[in-house]
């Protein structure tokens, strides 16, 4: 695998703060890059990984009321006067 020459502009100040974070992590330029993004993409990965399932449905009350019916599975529920509960 070839390199490329990585040009970037940045203030003094910030390229200051990144030879120190270099130095003092014993890391050449290329090797600080390459663990950042390593880094930043294991992070979006388990931020992935976290997220709800797509088909995963929380339960949400239809009622305000403690343990009153909730919306989950309401398609087949029938109602008191025995139609269905969305008809």
């Amino acid at each position: 695998m070839g390199h490329v020459a990585l040009m970037i502009k940045c203030p003094p100040e910030v390229r200051q703060r990144w030879k120190v974070a270099c130095a003092m992590d014993n890391l050449s330029y290329a090797d600080m890059i390459t663990d950042l993004l390593d880094y930043r993409e294991a992070v979006l990965k388990r931020a992935a990984a976290q997220q709800a399932h797509p088909f995963h449905r929380p339960q949400v009350p239809l009622s305000g009321y403690p343990g009153g019916r909730s919306a989950v599975g309401l398609a087949h529920t029938p109602t008191a006067h025995g139609g269905n509960s969305h008809a």
